[in-house]
């Protein structure tokens, strides 16, 4: 299947032996191509005012207008990629960028194109305007519509050429009776649609008061702007034509024709009190547009103002998550030091263990050794030597090796004097140091030399000691230490 475009597909017909697309029709269309299918609409304005000018009904126009568009609206809503819908007279106007953007030209739509009169055109946009039903719809339209233009397509209602030409033709009375009586008719019509029109305004002031009602009401003042320039072209082509043709006076009641002087001279005052009525609204707009600028401002400043927080959220946001990453890893860190720890002390407890259990064995050994060591009576060395301690040296003169011993005894932190004193109280009666008496006689009597030495235990523990002749604590400074030995029960080295 190929994309063709040779049939015109439109939900209004302008003529009777125009044929009518239904959704139906359309759906068909898409079975037969791959491409988009292009449905056309009339303006409801034009649609309206071309049945009032075949003689139909105006209500039953618009309903009818409603019912074409419902099926185009249908199709579209079922294939919204491949239905197009266009204004008709938009593509008219636009033959150009119809051609580029669907491939169609103007004179394939040559058969829609409606002429009617201004006074048809003006009533068959009242009835329009009047109509709710098409008013709701037309905004979804618009925006359902193919635009060839920047904006939507427009309906020019020249009302004052309408005027003019009635006002020209009661002038100069160019008409006959019957045309007069006709002029009334369209006359009083026209009132009526003025003050429609007046209402109109007036309705859609106080409701929308917003940027949309203020292009309105520019839009309004340029269409009768353009609409005073049309009107002035007629009347001089109409001037012109009258002086060309001078037509015969018709027999006018005088009477009557002050009448529709009176009638002309109304709607004129009218037309001025709605054109006043523009003005004052369009200065409304200028300071609708001031306001509205201001109200702009003050929006971008919010705005800014909003983007300079939420920047600042951001940044704030950023480094939450950094802090919280941070704190992810410090807790796992925290775990892993834990778990560490867990385990040193479980490592720590295993070396308590086995550091008790060695020292458990080498007391163990050392008592073994000492029980099983066979005691030997002290050298003759050795009691020499226990004697020249407990003797009383002549003149209070002592040996400088017993000096040397006195003074590492003293040294040593393992002697408190004041508690060696306190100790033993009987000391107090005898005059004589206390580090030289723990030397000479103290550590020979298992008297302690502080709370950290235990002799009595040192002695029992190592008997070799005391075999050897020495004074238990210069042992254990000179020997025991180096060796391991302990200086007091329950001491771990």
């Amino acid at each position: 299947m190929t994309e063709a475009h040779t049939t015109i597909h439109s939900v209004h017909a302008l003529k009777e032996q125009q044929s009518v697309a239904t959704a139906g029709s359309i759906n068909q269309a898409l079975t037969n191509t791959d491409g988009s299918v292009f449905v056309f609409y009339s303006h409801p304005s034009i649609y309206v005012a071309n049945k009032l000018q075949q003689g139909e009904n105006g209500k039953q126009a618009c309903n009818d207008w409603l019912k074409g568009i419902n099926e185009a609206l249908t199709a579209q809503r079922k294939n919204r990629r491949r239905v197009r819908l266009l204004c008709v007279q938009d593509a008219l106007e636009h033959g150009s960028e119809l051609n580029q953007q669907t491939g169609l030209t103007a004179e394939q739509l040559s058969d829609y194109q409606a002429e009617v009169s201004d006074l048809e055109l003006m009533a068959g946009h009242q009835l329009v305007l009047q109509n709710d039903d098409i008013m709701q719809l037309i905004e979804r339209l618009e925006a359902s519509t193919l635009q060839l233009s920047e904006q939507a397509y427009r309906v020019a209602v020249n009302v004052e050429a309408v005027l003019s030409a009635n006002n020209e033709a009661a002038t100069h009375l160019s008409s006959s009776g019957e045309e007069l009586n006709s002029l009334k008719e369209e006359n009083e019509l026209l009132l009526l649609q003025l003050q429609q029109v007046q209402e109109e305004l007036e309705k859609t002031y106080i409701d929308k008061q917003n940027n949309d009602a203020a292009n309105k009401y520019q839009q309004r003042i340029e269409e009768l702007e353009s609409e005073n320039q049309l009107l002035m072209q007629q009347i001089t082509n109409q001037q012109k034509r009258e002086v060309e043709e001078e037509p015969p006076q018709p027999d006018i009641k005088p009477e009557q024709v002050k009448e529709l002087e009176e009638e002309n001279e109304l709607l004129l005052l009218q037309l001025q009190q709605v054109q006043e009525e523009l003005e004052a609204y369009f200065i409304k707009y200028q300071d609708a547009q001031k306001e509205l600028s201001k109200v702009k401002s003050e929006f971008n400043q919010m705005r800014d103002q909003k983007k300079k927080v939420k920047d600042e959220n951001n940044k704030i946001l950023k480094q939450l998550l950094t802090t919280q990453e941070q704190a992810a890893q410090l807790t796992e860190q925290l775990g892993y030091a834990q778990s560490y720890q867990k385990k040193f002390k479980t490592e720590q407890q295993k070396a308590n263990e086995l550091r008790n259990g060695l020292a458990a064995a080498q007391r163990e050994l050392q008592e073994l050794r000492i029980k099983y060591t066979p005691k030997k009576p002290l050298s003759k060395g050795a009691k020499v030597k226990q004697k020249l301690l407990r003797r009383k040296p002549n003149n209070n003169a002592l040996p400088k090796w017993l000096n040397e011993q006195i003074q590492q005894v003293e040294h040593s932190p393992l002697f408190d004097r004041n508690w060696y004193l306190s100790q033993y109280p009987d000391l107090a009666s005898i005059n004589i140091d206390p580090a030289e008496h723990f030397v000479r006689y103290g550590g020979f009597e298992n008297r302690s030399p502080s709370p950290d030495f235990d002799t009595e235990f040192y002695v029992k523990k190592y008997p070799d000691v005391l075999a050897e002749g020495m004074n238990p604590l210069l042992h254990y400074i000179l020997h025991g230490e180096a060796e391991g030995r302990l200086p007091k029960a329950g001491q771990q080295w």
